[in-house]
């Protein structure tokens, strides 16, 4: 179930034709100043070349602690394995495989928490929602990272990408489509341990797919969820 790091240290460059090559890339902000409006990116540091391999932004999750470091979380190849990179304040981590999917695993697109606690919690969809977690100043090593386990257990498949979010509480908040088009809503008020019963958000429209739900906290505690919605077969719009 676990790759140690020894395979993210070698390059890919020369053993996969170039034009298939995917390179991911951060710009971070220097002095945490934000361009402008209409104003070149002259404050942006140049793009740096995390890693050289088959990957997609697709499936890809960064988040930042309350420290001031950022962690990255991105899928290699066809969904096969997670790798991981931490942003330290001088430079980012080599990045290492931290999780390979088997013949009982899966890996989806990733959603990636930063607790206030240190750790760092690793989401994704895998017919049910699946759930991993590290010390955050642990987390560049694959042994760190506890056994994927499943957490919601949904009355139908889960399909394509969740969202989740921990609120000032300590509490997760978690939505996902289901495969047959409704888009649910759980939580967890225990670091994860336990969830509740999944409430419906909205009912699935005959003939359309709804999928990728994002959610995010308004100002007095509401909680807003918005979600791609298309005809099937179709295209997203």
């Amino acid at each position: 179930m676990y790759r140690e790091d020894s395979g993210a240290r070698r390059s890919l460059v020369g053993k996969i034709p170039r034009p298939f090559l995917v390179f991911i890339c951060l710009v971070l902000v220097l002095g945490g100043r934000l361009p402008a409006m209409g104003q070149a990116g002259a404050d942006w540091t140049p793009p740096v070349i995390l890693y050289e391999g088959i990957a997609s932004s697709y499936r890809t999750a960064l988040t930042s602690d309350p420290l001031g470091g950022a962690h990255l979380v991105w899928a290699l190849g066809d969904e096969d394995t997670y790798y991981y990179s931490r942003w330290d304040g001088a430079e980012w981590t080599l990045p290492i495989d931290i999780l390979a999917s088997t013949d009982n695993l899966s890996l989806g697109v990733p959603a990636l928490v930063a607790a206030p606690d240190g750790r760092l919690h690793l989401f994704w969809a895998s017919g049910e929602v699946m759930h991993s977690w590290a010390w955050a100043d642990a987390a560049n090593s694959a042994r760190a990272w506890s056994v994927p386990e499943s957490v919601v257990f949904p009355d139908h498949a889960v399909s394509g990408p969740l969202d989740v979010k921990q609120d000032p509480t300590g509490a997760f908040h978690l939505v996902y489509a289901a495969s047959r088009g409704d888009v649910y809503y759980v939580r967890s008020d225990i670091e994860g341990q336990s969830w509740s019963t999944p409430i419906v958000v909205s009912q699935a429209v005959p003939d359309y797919i709804a999928s990728a739900p994002r959610l995010d906290f308004g100002p007095e505690g509401q909680i807003h969820v918005v979600w791609n919605q298309y005809p099937n077969p179709g295209d997203p719009a």
